[in-house]
């Protein structure tokens, strides 16, 4: 497997490019954009399965989206939605979905979980299920 991401634009758009050998000769090649990739998440924070441990990286690259101005692509995320959960979901569902995680889930265990991998742990100061609460209304969604 060859995985290559270039940058272009001041992080406005990245590609990954992934090609994967199928069969032999055959090869697939997917291109990725920022809202693309930002639906991935989206999709993992939502309907990942934590058991005992939140994946605070989630949360990290949520807040990165929203700050820098990524917007959602929902189409990719409906399609993984389906793909992946049996469902069909509208924007106001997703969002519905959304907010219960943001606000129910332990924001202790999720900045335990991301705090070994940031440089100044002061940056989680801020962090709270009502400011990511906050930053679910800044999305934008293309």
């Amino acid at each position: 497997m060859n995985l290559s991401v270039s940058t272009l634009n001041c992080m406005r758009m990245i590609i990954l490019t992934c090609s994967c050998e199928i069969v032999s000769e055959n090869q697939c090649n997917r291109h990725f954009t920022l809202p693309d990739l930002f639906a991935g998440k989206m999709h993992a924070l939502v309907f990942r399965s934590w058991k005992n441990r939140v994946k605070g990286r989630d949360w990290y690259d949520f807040e990165f989206y929203v700050r820098h101005g990524v917007s959602l692509n929902f189409i990719h995320l409906q399609e993984r939605i389906r793909q992946f959960n049996g469902e069909k979901m509208n924007l106001n569902e997703f969002k519905n979905r959304l907010k219960e995680r943001l606000a129910t889930t332990d924001i202790n265990q999720v900045k335990a979980d991301v705090l070994p991998f940031v440089k100044n742990p002061k940056e989680l100061d801020l962090w709270s299920n009502d400011y990511f609460l906050q930053l679910s209304e800044m999305m934008k969604v293309e």
